[in-house]
């Protein structure tokens, strides 16, 4: 029996808080309040079960705050961090694409010699934010807009894991600037995109069959990967195309396929594929000989079959061209029984379904032992 754990979870049941990590998880911890009034910061500790890196944000009740200590497991039952408030939302520029993320800031540094804390100079401050793939784009000499004031950011310190540091200092506002909304002046870059297909077009797709049409797009001439395409068919009673470009033929006539690649900035660009649907060809097949011997004897019966030349069934008729020298007795589409009446020669004919293609066989009539 673990005393301590059963301990802990009776915690969590009563004072547990259901909190959201990195806006994304529910998980659940307790709070508990840090004495750091001289600081005018806000930090406690979290007790919790998860596994969490410096850097997380966890949000409880709209409040967010951030993971400033490594984990420190007590007796793999939970673990205690030391959480700091983000008061604060800063906006930045990620691309060409506007976000905004937690932040604490700082006015004091602390002097590692004296472990006091040192005022920062007028017109300087240090802005916390998490690291990950958006926030670790910010650079040196990005602009940011907050407390009524421009800021530069004169460095970055990423010694710290799951944290970048931010020294700023006070800059001046220029044409552009959103005070209100605290959002930097930014100009869009602007990129030239080309969208290829191959094939680039469909000169003579039978109706029934399917081609598969392949996108490309490149962004200043590098292809850009994990691309998302749209198709869309100008005549889908002549050929649809599905999602992933796959075209088939529905009648005959005229499509276009339209290919559409939408930037980041929600800009299309297309290429367009022509279509020629053609009416499906007449499949044909060649007859082979009639099977079966040239005699027959008078009152004795042959047995006559023909196939297609690949082996397959043919769907046709049998008939006599002089009845008074043999009859049939029984016929199927690739075989017929004939009977001897008196001696001469007829032919056997065989008619495919196509009414086109004839086989013919002598058959000479005999008196037989």
């Amino acid at each position: 029996m673990n005393t301590q754990l059963n301990q802990f979870n009776a915690l969590i049941k009563r004072s547990g808080k259901s909190c959201i990590l990195n806006n994304s998880t529910n998980i659940k911890g307790v709070f508990k309040e840090i004495d750091d009034k001289e600081k005018e910061i806000d930090t406690k500790y979290f007790y919790t079960t998860k596994d969490l890196k410096q850097g997380d944000m966890i949000t409880y009740n709209n409040v967010t705050y951030i993971v400033i200590t490594l984990n420190q497991n007590i007796n793999n039952v939970y673990c205690i961090y030391v959480v700091r408030e983000c008061p604060f939302v800063l906006k930045y520029w990620c691309g060409d694409t506007l976000k905004q993320t937690p932040i604490f800031v700082d006015t004091k540094v602390l002097d590692t010699t004296t472990t006091t804390y040192m005022q920062l100079l007028d017109g300087q401050v240090y802005i916390t934010v998490q690291s990950n793939t958006s926030t670790n784009v910010i650079a040196l000499n990005d602009r940011l807009i907050k407390f009524g004031y421009a800021w530069k950011i004169t460095s970055i310190d990423r010694t710290v894991a799951g944290v970048l540091k931010l020294n700023c200092k006070v800059d001046v506002f220029i044409t552009g600037d959103d005070t209100v909304n605290e959002i930097p002046q930014h100009t869009a870059t602007t990129h030239t995109y080309v969208v290829s297909v191959n094939p680039s077009s469909i000169s003579s797709l039978e109706v029934g069959s399917t081609q598969q049409l392949t996108a490309n797009v490149t962004q200043d001439g590098n292809t850009l990967s994990n691309a998302i395409f749209t198709y869309i068919s100008s005549d889908t009673t002549i050929a649809t195309v599905n999602a992933t470009g796959l075209v088939t033929g529905i009648k005959a006539g005229n499509s276009t396929i339209t290919v559409t690649y939408t930037d980041t900035n929600n800009t299309a660009h297309t290429a367009t594929v022509s279509c020629n649907i053609i009416s499906k060809s007449a499949t044909t097949k060649t007859l082979d000989i009639i099977q079966g011997n040239k005699a027959l004897n008078v009152n004795k019966t042959g047995t006559y079959t023909i196939d297609y030349t690949d082996g397959t069934a043919p769907n046709g008729t049998w008939t006599i061209s002089d009845i008074s020298k043999a009859s049939i007795v029984s016929q199927t589409n690739t075989s017929v029984i004939l009977k001897g009446v008196s001696t001469g020669q007829t032919v056997l004919i065989y008619t495919d379904g196509d009414g086109v293609s004839v086989k013919k066989k002598t058959i000479n009539v005999q008196i037989g032992w």
